[in-house]
Order: structure tokens, then sequence, then C-alpha cells
């Protein structure tokens, strides 16, 4: 994960890459301005507000703890294979 900005006057760094313009937030679909988190995964990329990775992560974690109240399984113990290859 690294931090991004929209502001394409910023020079690129290590840590920071401009965004192209117009580029949508995964989560709430409104346009990306300002500092940004971005993720690149096999395939695709997901740009997000701050504010919207809270939000994402709350119902990821939630779907994750259902899966575990469903099939009695402890997925974020750490000691389990389900869901990982």
């Amino acid at each position: 994960m690294v931090t991004h900005t929209t502001d394409e006057q910023h020079p690129a760094t290590e840590s920071h890459r401009p965004i192209p313009s117009g580029t949508s937030c995964f989560y709430c679909g409104y346009p990306l301005q300002g500092t940004i988190v971005a993720w690149w995964g096999n395939g695709a990329d997901i740009y997000l507000h701050p504010s919207c990775v809270v939000e994402l992560t709350i119902r990821m974690l939630r779907d994750v703890h259902e899966i575990e109240c469903q099939t009695q399984t402890a997925i974020t113990g750490g000691h389990s294979s389900v869901g990982r290859t």
C-alpha cells in the first residue's frame, strides 16, 4: 500500500505516484482528489479515498466473521488454510 495524490504537479517518488485524472474510488465511485490509497492486485488496481478504506475494511471483516460463524472455521486466527492458497 502506498498513498498517492491526484496532484500531478507533485514529483513522483517511492511513496508517491500521480494517479491519472478521472480515476474513481473503487468503493464509492466518486472521483478521487487529494491524497488516496492504492493497492495493486492480480490484474486489477484499487484506488480509494482514505475514508472509503475504513468503510470497505469494516465490511470485509464483517463478511469474514460471518463465514467463520457459519462454517465454524477460525479464518482470522492464523491456524487455518481455508481461503488461502
